[in-house]
């Protein structure tokens, strides 16, 4: 801002994506520690809602700050509450203080979509011989953090008998007292987590069909990814 003093930025606080419901707007942060500014404005923010292409449609909410002297670290950032599924755009405006004098404006823009759990999974070597390590990856394609209470993330191999899909020993297994994590895993929106899930094909295991699967967790339906272990 070249109206601001040296070291002191407007950024955007919250905004891009947000899931459901949450808060978008913009916030002050000064390099400076415990230093007081001067600033003699009055800051106004405006939420509006806007169609997919960015025209405005509607203003939804609008707030004014009157800022004199200052520490700005202490100033609260100026932010909106929105709920979806929408877009938003958010315009902030300073003013001269006493004058009225427009001193900059800047917007930024928020899309709200619906909390969705869309979990998958990837095996990185779908074809193994016996004795192989195979790994898998998981990729969080929803709105929402995914979290499980295991560092495994609630996955488990089962081998096809032929008829039916049966468990089989975690491999490598755990040594005797190794400590389980109890810590919640999480995997955010839109990200992704390599080599996670592994197994490791026994060296004389026939040759099938195996799989890494999840039965659910977080209202999460059943994710699975195959592989095969072929004759050497």
């Amino acid at each position: 801002m070249p109206f601001a003093p040296k070291g002191l930025r407007l950024e955007v606080d919250r905004g891009g994506l947000v899931a459901g419901e949450g808060w978008v707007g913009f916030g002050l942060r000064d390099e400076a520690i415990q230093h007081r500014r001067q600033l003699d404005w009055i800051v106004e923010s405006e939420l509006s809602r806007v169609s997919s292409r960015g025209r405005v449609l509607s203003s939804v909410d609008v707030k004014r700050q009157r800022i004199g002297s200052i520490e700005a670290s202490n100033i609260k950032s100026f932010l909106h509450h929105v709920s979806g599924p929408a877009y938003y755009r958010v315009d902030i405006r300073f003013f001269r203080l006493g004058t009225g004098r427009l001193l900059g404006e800047y917007s930024t823009y928020a899309r709200v979509m619906r909390p969705r759990i869309n979990l998958r999974v990837a095996v990185d070597n779908p074809s193994v011989l016996p004795g192989s390590l195979v790994t898998a990856r998981l990729i969080n394609l929803g709105t929402v953090a995914f979290r499980a209470p295991t560092f495994v993330y609630g996955f488990v191999v089962q081998r096809f008998t032929g008829e039916t899909w049966t468990l089989v020993p975690e491999n490598p297994p755990r040594e005797r007292g190794e400590k389980v994590r109890k810590v919640i895993q999480r995997l955010g929106p839109g990200m992704e987590l390599r080599d996670c899930l592994r197994y490791l094909v026994p060296v004389g295991q026939v040759p099938g069909q195996f799989r890494f699967i999840s039965f659910g967790l977080e209202r999460e339906p059943l994710v699975a990814a195959q592989f095969e272990v072929r004759a050497p």
